[in-house]
This record gives C-alpha cells, structure tokens and sequence, in this order.
C-alpha cells in the first residue's frame, strides 16, 4: 500500500504502510529518490524532522484508524486509541486540540489521505492514484506553473551593502530554462537555509530563489539590531539582485513576522524591482505593533530579543526564549538592565528599544511613511495574531490599490497561523484551517511576475473568518461592505446606542499587581483568544456590556473614544472587546493599550495633569465576530496587561531607567461632556 508525500503539490516522497511501514525521501531540489528506510521515531525519517510532518503517527496507528472512524458519528467528537481526538464530518476525522492538526481522509471506510496544513505550505500523504480526491486536485485547476525544473544551488555570495557590510546570499536557479528569470527573494533573521525546505518549490516551479541572512545574522556581517536597516538592506539587495545575467529585473518577496517587516521595509524604499510581495503575519511599525505599541514596552518582545541575541538560531538560542522563570524577569529592574542580569551581556536590540519613543532611531522602522502603496500585495493574517496590528497598518497602505493588486486573507489564526481548531481551550471551527494556502501564494507569484491570468480579476479580493458562525466569507474590502458603523456608548457598567447621562467608574492602579493578560511567554503567541471571566472580577478592571438579544454580526476594527484621569502623572491604559457567553466566559476579540504621554502622538511626551480628564482614542485589533443571541458585547478597560506590557511606573520617568512606581487612582468619565462610545462595524 504506497502513499505519496505531498508538499505544496510537489511529490517529495514515498511511503510503504503494508507491514514493516518504510519510507524514501524524494529531494526537494534536485528531485532525485532517496533508499527505503524503516519509519522510525520521531517523525518517521530524518528528512521530515525539519517539515514537522508525524509520518510516524499515522504510520503507527493506520490499522486502528479505519474502526474508529466507524465507531465516530458525523458530527461528534471523539478521542482516538492513539490519543489524538478528531471531529468527524463526511468521510473525515478533523483534529482538534493540538497545534498541528493531521486530518484523516477515508473513501470507503479505509484511510486514502493524511492532511496537515501551516502557515507556510500543506502535506498531503495520499494513497498512490487517489490524488484527484484531495487538495491536489485544486493545484491542477487553478493551471499554475508546472514544478517541472530541478533546483540548481548557484552558491552563496556575500554582497555588499551600501556601507561596506556584506550579506550571506544563497541563490539557487531552475535548471534547463532558457533566458533571465523573475526571482523571490526570502529575507530573514531566522536562518536562511533553515527556510529551504519549504521554499524549493518556487525554484521547481521555474524561479531563481535568493535566500539572505540579515545583517548581523548566521554568516552575514555586522550587527543584528531589530528593526534598523531593513530598508536600505532590502533595497541594495533587489538592486544587485536585478544585475544579475540570470535576473530579468522582477523580484517578488515572501515571508512571515519579520520577514514581512522586512518586506514592507523594502516597498517602502520605492525600489523599482519590487513586483509583488506575500505579507504573512506581519511584522508592523513600532508604535502600532510591537515592541513600543501605543508608547508602552511590550514585555512579551523580551524573550523574542533574547533568542535573537545570538548570531544563529541554535539550541543556546532557543533556550534563552524557553525559560519558565519569565515572570520573574519581567518584574527586575531597571528594565535596560535585565540582559546582563540573566544572560551576564548586553543584547544590541534590547538597549536600542530602550530608547524612548521620541527618539529618532524610530523614524526609519515606520514602512508607513514610504512608497509600498504602489506594490501589488496578497495580506495574510489573523485574529489572533500578535502582530495583527503590523498586517492592519499594511491594509492601510493596500486597501485603496485596484482590486487585481490586492488580496487580504484573514483567518481565525495566532501568529503561527493556519494548523490548529482550538486554541486555549477555545474552539475556533472545523473551517479553521486552509488548505489551499500555499496555493494562493504560487497562483500571486505567477500573476505578477510572470503575467499569468490565475482569476484574482474574478474573484472577491478579501476573504475572510466570521467566528460564531465558523465559516469563510467574502467581500471586496475589509471591513466588509455590507457592514456599517455603529456607535455605542459607555455607561455605568453598560453599552448602549444612546447617549448616557453623566457619571464615572473609578479603581485603582498598582503596577507591583498589575492585570494579566492571558498568554504564555515562552509560547511566542502574545494575543490568544484567552478567557477574561476570572480576570474581570479585579477591582481594577471595569467592564460595559451590551446583553445581545439577537445575533449580532461585528466585522471590522472597533475605534474607541473614551475620557480618562489619573492621579499619576503618566499612566497606560488598556481596552478589549469580548464574547461572553451564558456561562460568563469572555473570549477576548480585539485590544489595544496607549502610554497616557504618548496620547497625542509620538512625537513628543505630553505629562498628565493629575485629575484632568484626558481623551484617549484607541483603534483596537480586528476581529469577525457573530455574537449568539444570549450572549454579551462586553468592553473592559484597565491599566496594565502583564506578561504583554511592562507595567507603568506612574512616575513619569522613562520606563527603561525606571525603578520606582507608584498607585494611581483612576477614572473613567462617560456621558455629557465626556462622551466616551466605541464604533463598531456591524452587519446591516
């Protein structure tokens, strides 16, 4: 019984699950077959440890799959012998309650395909023959380029950049085309050659592929400082890219987090050779995302700083991000100082971040200021993504190119992205995952860069995740355009869409016990859909609610408006909209927080005058959200959000030198002169 292994519908190998299961691996560049091999722990062959792909899960337990997807009614969910527990639907066993989900496909009662999907591509290990009853099928439609090429590594160079620094470029071309070629280029910080597994596709489906370490990192010279560089980097790097005998000038980008900061960086440059760019889960601008979002110092960046303290990702590297003691750290002080407290050095990116936001070393990481407006982009990002704030300031910059030149895909997906139905307990939809992710990605490239009619021109240029109703929809923009703006106003301990009488909500602030905010900090996901029900019952954290009495649909990024005073000079403040359900669960949808200095730009600090109401406007995270009739719109508001932000001192005094604090009493006006509401966008 043969199976063929699938990545992004390229075969790269073979599986045996008759017996003795074994497996042979095809090579991702050159196409050529490997030897059988025993499957053997821990994810089958040694070749599918840096894909994540469990060949030996299934390999193990195929025998028993058969019975118990009989023993499963559509529609319940059950635990496996094995452990895992899926959702049946038709002739499939979806996996819910793990990170990476492997889905059972079954034609006439007998497994015939193994599904799992991330952020970056899909494995499919499907029965020899039966590939038409897959995802496969859709890459054969949709007529994209033929991965008909072997991938020729054309070697590294180290070039230079415009002030002397030299970068590690590895490049790699199609073998037996004919003529200069388009290019993607992969920029990381992540380790390049880390990136090549899943990034040979492009090269098998005829493009030159440039893969480069960014400055200060692996084998790159100089200095690693997040954030700086990336513009002038990016851009010396289409220029020589474009000079190249085998570059016929067109460059497209890809690449997640940072490597979608960078990406931005590079559009930002106005370079002429940027065609197109693939914006995963984007990092964004400074003040808008991470690590100084709304003036405050994200806390949860300090472990990400850590790990990026080394000049490669190894284990030492890895080990500094997986501590459980971060709790602890986040509470030393001064912040400037932890570095050398746990690690006994300094780390380069945590003393720039140091720097207060009216520093000048923040002006350059703001992509917004420059020219990406004009480069066709494809957006990808999720509710639950950490730096969803960086993928809404590149909609900002996209949302008004023709509808051939932009594409937004919005899931119900952390930072990760696109490999889990739950999260935190919180199940998020048998749809939750795309197959056809990758696909979209190649059917860009090849529009764009090789002038091929994929159909974007006749499809709608956002889909997007309504959670309650747990199904994709789309719309030509988002927020959508059957959607309207609705305001509601704060109350005492109420929403409402009438203006309130007077009146306020008052509680106090202490930093040394600050509010949590729900997340694991070695887990690198700083926004899951965390459940607020015990943390909504601190005296320091007010709630306004609106009881839905009929489904109600919000798609859209909520705005809020509300007055505030502090008896501190200088405070934070933080703001969530969540769903909370008959039994007082509250899902968090969207937040945001602003540093009370910070209120009225960045580019000065504005101290509070103690007791002076203050107005405060906050664009919080996007979301799709059907509220169920039963539920509750709630609004919170609170000060501090621990393990995300630092708390703030209330001194006034830079937070990075701090090492002082004290309590503020706080208080939240609505009504009358100051009426504080939130817009939502709600379907008509």
């Amino acid at each position: 019984m043969i199976f063929k292994l699938y990545q992004s519908a390229i075969c790269i190998g073979e599986a045996d699950l008759c017996g003795a299961p074994q497996f042979r691996f095809c090579a991702q560049d050159s196409g050529e077959w490997g030897p059988w091999a025993p499957v053997a722990p821990p994810f089958g062959a040694p070749e599918l440890v840096p894909l994540g792909f469990d060949l030996c899960l299934i390999a193990e337990n195929v025998s028993q799959m058969a019975q118990f997807f009989a023993s499963v009614a559509d529609g319940e969910t059950a635990t496996a012998p094995w452990g895992r527990r899926y959702t049946r639907r038709g002739d499939a066993l979806l996996g819910r309650d793990t990170k990476f989900c492997i889905d059972l496909w079954f034609d006439g009662g007998q497994p015939f395909a193994f599904c799992a999907a991330n952020l970056n591509c899909t494995y499919v290990l499907v029965r020899e023959g039966m590939e038409q009853k897959t995802v496969l099928a859709a890459w054969e439609r949709a007529g994209v380029s033929a991965p008909e090429h072997k991938a020729v590594f054309h070697g590294t160079e180290m070039i230079a950049m415009r002030d002397g620094v030299h970068l590690a470029t590895h490049v790699w071309l199609p073998e037996g085309t004919n003529g200069p070629l388009p290019t993607i280029l992969y920029r990381t910080p992540y380790n390049a050659m880390m990136a090549k597994n899943h990034c040979m596709r492009f090269v098998r489906r005829g493009y030159a592929l440039v893969m480069q370490d960014l400055r200060g990192r692996e084998q790159s010279e100089g200095e690693f400082i997040a954030l700086g560089s990336e513009r002038n980097d990016g851009s010396d790097t289409l220029d020589w890219i474009a000079a190249q005998p085998w570059s016929n000038g067109d460059v497209g980008t890809i690449g997640a987090s940072y490597g979608g900061f960078v990406q931005w960086e590079m559009a930002a440059s106005g370079n002429e050779h940027l065609k197109c760019m693939v914006s995963q889960v984007t990092g964004g601008t400074p003040f808008q995302d991470l690590p100084r979002r709304g003036g405050t110092l994200m806390c949860g960046m300090l472990p990400w700083a850590a790990m990026m303290s080394t000049r490669c990702l190894d284990l030492k590297s890895r080990e500094r991000m997986a501590r459980d003691d971060w709790d602890e750290v986040f509470q030393m002080r001064p912040l400037a100082s932890i570095p050398e407290r746990i690690f006994c050095e300094k780390v380069a990116t945590w003393d720039a971040w140091m720097r207060e936001p009216t520093d000048s070393f923040w002006l350059e990481p703001d992509w917004r200021r420059g020219l990406g407006a004009r480069v066709p982009v494809m957006i990808e990002s999720g509710w639950f993504d950490d730096d969803h704030q960086g993928s809404m300031s590149a909609w900002d910059v996209a949302r008004n190119l023709p509808r051939d030149k932009r594409f937004l895909l919005l899931g119900p997906w952390l930072h990760g992205g696109n490999s889990q139905r739950d999260s935190h307990g919180h199940p998020l939809g048998n749809d939750a995952i795309v197959y056809e992710l990758d696909l979209y990605w190649q059917r860009w490239f090849d529009q764009h860069l090789k002038q091929r009619n994929m159909g974007f021109a006749a499809e709608q240029p956002t889909r997007y995740y309504m959670l309650g109703a747990n199904e994709w929809r789309t719309s030509d923009t988002f927020p959508p355009e059957d959607f309207c703006t609705q305001t509601f106003y704060l109350g005492d301990g109420t929403l409402n869409k009438a203006e309130q009488e007077s009146g306020t909500v008052c509680y106090c602030y202490d930093p040394r016990d600050p509010a949590p905010h729900i997340v694991d900090p070695s887990e690198n996901e700083m926004s899951v859909p965390g459940n607020y029900r015990e943390v909504e019952q601190r005296s320091d954290v007010i709630c306004f609610d609106f009881p839905v009495t009929q489904e109600l649909e919000i798609a859209g990024y909520p705005e809020i408006e509300f007055y505030a005073a502090s008896s501190a000079v200088d405070t934070d403040w933080v703001v969530r909209v969540t769903d909370v359900d008959e039994a007082g669960n509250s899902i968090k949808l969207g937040e945001n927080i602003v540093c009370a200095r910070y209120r009225n730009g960045y580019e000065r600090a504005e101290l509070l005058t103690p007791g002076k109401p203050e107005k405060y406007a906050l664009r919080l995270g996007w979301f799709a959200n059907r509220f169920a009739a039963g539920h509750t719109l709630r609004v919170h508001i609170t000060s501090s959000a621990a393990r995300l932000a630092f708390p703030n001192p209330n001194t006034g005094e830079p937070i990075a030198q701090s090492t002082d604090c004290r309590k503020a009493d706080q208080t939240v006006y609505f009504g009358g002169l100051y009426p504080s509401r939130i817009t939502f966008s709600v379907k008509d």
